[in-house]
């Protein structure tokens, strides 16, 4: 690691980001909850933040097919938000979103 990378990892522990920690002989990436900042042995990251995955659904409108305009984390969204009898759901239809 550089040192402006050293220096961008600590101050970023100092604001309260998560760490993470890997040796440098593995892949593995891991938690560092209070980082010992070994720079010989070792590298440190800044967590990556999760991406939540989104999804939008195929579905029957009036005999047409139609996807929802709106995104949903899984399946319990789409079905605590759409309940009308008009909608007819096709199954295994999960799209993906960027």
């Amino acid at each position: 690691m550089e040192i402006t990378e050293m220096i961008k990892v600590m101050e970023a522990f100092r604001e309260g980001e998560e760490i993470e920690i890997r040796y440098i002989d593995t892949e593995k990436w891991n938690d560092s909850e209070i980082p010992r900042w070994n720079f010989i042995d070792c590298e440190y990251r800044i967590k990556p933040k999760e991406k939540t995955k989104l999804y939008k659904y195929a579905y029957l409108y009036h005999k047409r097919w139609a996807e929802t305009e709106l995104y949903y984390k899984d399946d319990s969204d789409f079905d605590n938000v759409v309940k009308c009898d008009k909608f007819i759901r096709l199954n295994d239809t999960m799209i993906e979103v960027d």
